[in-house]
């Protein structure tokens, strides 16, 4: 009866998974003295499908310790093993989709280096025979030649201005250097004295609390610094502009604020701010290439962290980021 119950078992036992499962099994009976079986195998149900089963037991042996019978209990974990298939072909396919991004943005970076650099030559001499142009005709040339001529160099100005920020865009986030201490007070220090003679002559009121130490690439998080700063002081309005620049500590992270009381933004803004060439409002009204958030968008998430802001349009806005406490490398 025992035979007939193990030749049913054996019969019934996915074929690909019999040999290894029987291997199992005369291991633990006979050449061990283990009192616990458990293993995995597809067993086929009355239906004529397999079942992914988890067989396990109690071995129940003699005084010479002969393995004589066993007591046990199969379990279909069929379900489980198609989550775990499921979730190993998504794995499978977030990888081949992060090599993919991976390979697009640094051949996206490459070309925008390479751009960069190549169209820079002759925007140089554009802006230079337009300049010569009106310095060696200028008792022949009438009012309206010369504001067409002011407006290609402005428009040359302006394409400049754009190439660097599209190098500065495409540089960001490419060296893999280790990130070091950088006391965040120095970095504000040094950027208000960037803008000292804007903020002297504009009388601009600053709050500035103290700010903490942070480990990251100095140069990029001044420059995070230098871009908000002066987003706040170029987006003012006709009142007197107060800046405020604190920050609160929370478990693992700090999270900076710069405020003003400028001309705010809309809700609807909020997300378009940060992506490369979104710009607000016309050249006339406000200069900028539209790169400056972008770029403050990737410093942080190069450092680990978070970007947002929060704004009333008339009113003012404020810009948050988030740097964590210890270095990337020693997060857990």
């Amino acid at each position: 009866e025992a035979s007939q119950d193990n030749y049913f078992w054996v019969k019934r036992v996915h074929p690909e998974d019999v040999s290894k499962v029987i291997e199992n099994r005369n291991r633990i009976f006979l050449e061990t003295q283990d009192q616990y079986w458990e293993d995995e195998y597809r067993f086929l149900k009355a239906n004529g499908e397999y079942a992914h089963v988890y067989d396990r037991g109690y071995i129940i042996r003699n005084a010479e310790g002969k393995a004589v019978r066993m007591i046990g209990a199969s379990q279909d974990i069929s379900a489980m093993k198609r989550s775990e298939q499921q979730l190993q072909e998504l794995n499978t396919t977030l990888e081949q989709r992060a090599a993919e991004l991976a390979a697009s943005n640094t051949e996206l970076e490459r070309f925008a280096y390479v751009a960069s650099h190549d169209l820079q030559e002759p925007l140089r001499m554009v802006s230079s025979f337009l300049q010569l142009l009106e310095k060696q005709y200028n008792e022949k040339l009438d009012d309206k030649a010369r504001e067409y001529i002011q407006f290609a160099v402005g428009g040359a100005e302006r394409m400049k201005k754009l190439i660097l920020d599209l190098l500065t865009y495409s540089r960001t986030g490419t060296e893999k250097e280790v990130f070091l201490p950088v006391d965040m007070q120095s970095v504000l220090e040094n950027t208000l004295q960037i803008f000292a003679p804007r903020i002297e002559k504009e009388a601009i009121t600053l709050w500035v609390k103290p700010l903490p130490r942070v480990y990251g690439n100095q140069m990029q998080l001044q420059q995070l610094m230098q871009n908000l700063i002066g987003n706040a002081i170029k987006y003012r309005k006709d009142q007197p502009l107060e800046i405020t620049v604190d920050c609160m500590e929370e478990a693992d992270r700090y999270v900076f604020a710069v405020r003003d009381n400028g001309i705010g933004i809309s809700q609807r803004y909020f997300e378009k701010i940060f992506i490369v060439f979104q710009r607000l409002h016309p050249n006339n009204q406000y200069t900028g290439t539209g790169i400056g958030l972008a770029i403050c968008k990737k410093i942080v998430e190069r450092h680990y962290g978070q970007i947002w802001v929060t704004s009333t349009e008339g009113v003012g806005s404020t810009f948050y980021f988030s740097l964590p406490k210890t270095p990337p490398e020693k997060k857990a």
